[in-house]
């Protein structure tokens, strides 16, 4: 057995810096991640090619980032089984928040990559049914929310007002429509990534989207009765199968699926309209991932945990990565992204970094412009930059730009920009760095 050994850090990743210091340990973890042996573990994704697969929160546009790659999404198809009908998404309804699986390729030195696919999956749509401190409940479900939600949608005012964005937890209530996208936890409730405003009740949802349904995401149980009149759960909510929409018969217990439902407050039971399977397999092709989630079945003799329902092996000499001097303890619900090769249906993790969504900044990059409202002086300001507003103070650094250069004339640089989401939400974000790509 060899101890545990300090390793020197990766390249720091060109578009997210780590504060505090991030430090790197390699090991083959055991019960209590002391080192096994093997060798140096791999800091990167690997050497790319279009085998490469990423499943995480956009928190980043320009065209995207996902895990901390910038993935460029020109020519990339994108679906969304759950997409309101005739309303194909395309690229520019990538949004932040979202959470998606991208297929392409991937540059482990430079993290960039190019996007063949992007697919969105929410995991929930439906009514809320409470509102709590710093959590909500949809259809029965606990959802969790923190300072790094992103709100999008707009609530209508009265007539000739224009409405109102929503931009935080406080403007939600009981009956509100809302889509939900989130990283789903042990115990079946989700960390929201991104809360869509949809309807403020089932009827306006229905009145305005009247062949339109909802729908959960997760592991279905509790499967029992007979066949037309089934009854069962998807993450806790309740389901019961009607004659009107009979369902397949190969329906099972821990399947991870998406159920489509009539719409209806409260919660539950629901009518299931439809279920369809969702496959936790990597497909044919894939060598290497990345994944974003909460560890979830964590077993410590065997190295072995799911992580957004993926399976996933920890590899003799993985690296780990993390803030501060003390390294988190591998536990379910505990928030990492892991990177490594796809062997035999596994992910075989060469590096696990451990994650915290309050201290993650957002990534953007794109020209800023400083026209309309947005105003650039010396010392403090606000530009665009691919549709959100930033603001900058004395307290955001400035990198690699000209010698002599002023904020004051920032308008049609190219920048990449990292930041946190300013005092109120909305679309508007505080920067911490803003770097030239001149």
């Amino acid at each position: 057995m060899n101890p545990t050994r300090t390793t020197s850090k990766p390249p720091p990743r060109p578009a997210r810096l780590r504060q505090p210091a991030r430090y790197a340990l390699a090991a083959c973890a055991c019960a209590a991640l002391v080192a096994c042996g093997g060798g140096s573990g791999s800091a990167g994704v690997g050497t790319g090619g279009t085998g490469s697969f990423a499943v995480g929160s956009i928190n980043g546009l320009g065209s995207i980032y996902v895990n901390g790659v910038r993935f460029d999404t020109v020519g990339a198809s994108v679906s969304n089984a759950n997409a309101l009908a005739g309303a194909a998404p395309t690229t520019a309804d990538l949004a932040l928040g979202m959470t998606v699986e991208v297929r392409g390729d991937i540059n482990p030195n430079t993290q960039r990559g190019t996007a063949a696919s992007v697919v969105i999956a929410s995991e929930i749509k439906a009514a809320i049914t409470a509102v709590g401190v710093g959590a909500l409940t949809i259809a029965g479900r606990t959802v969790q929310v923190t300072p790094a939600t992103v709100y999008a949608g707009n609530i209508d005012g009265p007539p000739s007002t224009p409405p109102t964005p929503v931009t935080g937890l406080a403007q939600l209530a009981v009956g509100h429509v809302v889509e939900v996208y989130a990283l789903p936890q042990p115990d079946g409730s989700l960390r929201a990534t991104r809360i869509e405003f949809e309807e403020v009740s089932v009827a306006e949802f229905v009145r305005e989207y009247p062949t339109e349904r909802f729908h959960v995401e997760g592991l279905l149980t509790h499967l029992g009765g007979t066949a037309p009149e089934r009854t069962f759960r998807v993450a806790g909510v309740e389901f019961r199968e009607t004659a009107t929409h009979p369902l397949p018969a190969t329906l099972a217990n821990n399947t991870e699926v998406t159920v489509s439902f009539a719409p209806a407050a409260g919660a539950g039971p629901f009518d299931a309209v439809a279920v369809r399977v969702e496959s936790r397999a990597f497909a044919t092709g894939v060598g290497l991932a990345e994944i974003e989630g909460l560890v979830s079945g964590w077993d410590a003799n065997q190295q072995t945990f799911t992580l957004q329902g993926f399976p996933v092996r920890l590899g003799a000499g993985v690296v780990f990565e993390f803030d501060g001097v003390v390294q988190p303890v591998m536990a379910d619900g505990v928030r990492v992204e892991v990177y490594g090769d796809v062997v035999a249906g596994v992910l075989v993790a060469t590096k696990v970094e451990f994650e915290d969504e309050d201290q993650e900044p957002f990534e953007f990059a794109g020209v800023a412009d400083c026209g309309g409202s947005s105003t650039c002086t010396a010392s403090a300001g606000s530009f665009i930059v691919r549709g959100v507003t930033i603001d900058y103070d004395r307290n955001t650094s400035f990198e690699d730009f000209d010698p002599g250069f002023s904020p004051a004339n920032l308008g049609g640089i190219p920048v990449r920009v990292e930041a946190k989401p300013a005092a109120g939400g909305g679309n508007r974000f505080i920067a911490t760095l803003i770097a030239s790509e001149q």
